[in-house]
């Protein structure tokens, strides 16, 4: 059987075919991902990966986003994965909480500003980039950085227009690459993976742009790779074939972060501000606080007090008394001058996190939040789903007040209203260059 490849989405999915749903959601998971790197421009770790950059003595015409600096693609790709990938606001797949966006977003960018694509070609780009690792998760259950290195790959091959036989080597390339390494969800090393495949994989497009080739290939070779991946040559034709018609971002959607922690806090997080909000909560006059999660919930967050100030976006107890405390969990919350909060300290001590036993399978998120008071009254609320999530997702103007929040102290207020403009109207965008070079601050 003849394997498909970029002549056949080229020829079969242009960007008319392409949901108006799924074109929203593109656009919605652009600008997160800019929020996103605007506010970890703001972090040490940005600077660093900047000073790196810089370094390596690169010049070029690709940005990073918040940092003023311009470098290759190669190299803006890399660091542009890391800085969207420092805070933990980038969207996530819901069933796995992973990230699309940190890997594939800085790959288009990269060479969207690089060779001048229109808005069009890059969101077209961007979103069967998606839509194709979705499927191949869905499909293998592979591992996650195996699948959206190929589905950037893939984006790299619609924009750098590589042939159908460049396509079939450079999945070949990147399947035996070696594997990325298994961390922790949000564990801190996620920044560097991420930034890693980001790197390999728009390596790989532009080598094989070049006419690279590698010797002694064949149908058999990819016959052999795809075999590897637990695909045969009719599922992965399948895929490609099914990228508009049956798209998987319209079906199960992304979700958004209001808040910069691990989406599994998000429900405690809700279920708080309810409860301080219907009863004016003084969390002076709280004795005890129990905190019934999901077990995913439990697996995902560190359920005891952090021990450094590095382990305070990943502490439930430190979440929920935060919020207790000061209200909505904003990014300052989570440095080291709120790791020695005293009222914090006090309040964690209070907390007890437990395993939800009332788990019911259309609520799989469902957490409850039961607050005892010193005079006696208990009070206590059960939040299904945070919003963000697919089921109750935010609306634009949700996402352009993260934006504004993300980028305040980054870009100018004429730079901001102009990303905004130009992310929501990407389509109609002749040039992404100009765009690109906003978010550089």
């Amino acid at each position: 059987m003849e394997h498909l490849g970029i002549t056949f989405l080229e020829n079969n999915i242009p960007f008319e075919a392409l949901s108006s749903d799924c074109i929203t959601i593109g656009k919605q998971s652009m600008l997160n991902a800019s929020a996103a790197g605007l506010a970890g421009a703001s972090q040490q770790q940005a600077i660093s990966m900047s000073n790196l950059v810089q370094e390596m003595g690169s010049i070029g015409k690709c940005t990073l986003i918040g940092m003023g600096v311009r470098t290759s693609p190669i190299y803006a790709a890399f660091g542009n994965s890391a800085i969207i990938s420092i805070l933990d606001y980038t969207e996530e797949i819901p069933a796995s909480h992973y990230s699309l966006s940190s890997v594939v977003f800085p790959i288009v960018t990269a060479l969207g500003e690089a060779n001048g694509y229109t808005g069009k070609e890059v969101l077209r780009a961007y979103l069967l980039g998606l839509e194709y690792t979705n499927h191949l998760l869905n499909k293998t259950g592979g591992n996650f950085y195996t699948c959206v290195s190929l589905g950037g790959f893939l984006a790299a091959s619609l924009l750098l227009k590589l042939n159908d036989h460049q396509f079939h080597q450079g999945i070949c390339m990147l399947l035996n690459s070696p594997d990325a390494p298994v961390v922790a969800r949000h564990s801190g090393m996620n920044l560097f993976t991420n930034a890693k495949v980001s790197m390999n994989t728009i390596t790989a497009s532009l080598t094989l742009s070049k006419n690279f080739n590698i010797d002694d290939f064949s149908s058999d070779t990819i016959n052999h790779n795809l075999d590897k991946l637990g695909l045969n040559v009719k599922t992965h034709n399948n895929i490609l074939s099914n990228l508009a018609s049956n798209s998987s971002l319209a079906g199960d959607g992304l979700s958004f972060k209001l808040y910069p922690c691990p989406a599994s806090s998000h429900e405690c997080i809700e279920a708080i501000l309810q409860l301080l909000q219907l009863y004016d909560l003084d969390h002076t006059n709280i004795k005890e606080v129990k905190i019934s999660v999901p077990s995913r919930s439990l697996e995902e967050l560190n359920c005891d007090p952090p021990k450094t100030e590095f382990e305070l976006k990943n502490s439930l107890p430190f979440i929920a008394a935060s919020a207790l405390i000061y209200g909505q969990p904003l990014i300052e919350q989570f440095t080291s001058t709120h790791f020695y909060d005293e009222a914090i300290n006090q309040c964690m001590n209070k907390i007890t996190v437990l395993k939800n036993t009332n788990f019911n399978p259309s609520t799989p998120r469902a957490t409850e939040v039961s607050i005892n008071l010193n005079n006696g009254q208990n009070v206590q609320t059960t939040v299904e789903f945070a919003r963000g999530t697919s089921e109750i997702p935010l609306d634009s103007t949700e996402l352009e007040a993260k934006f504004l929040y993300c980028s305040r102290y980054i870009l100018p207020p004429d730079h901001i209203e102009g990303a905004i403009y130009q992310i929501s109207n990407l389509e109609n965008i002749h040039d992404i260059t100009g765009l690109v070079s906003i978010l550089g601050g």
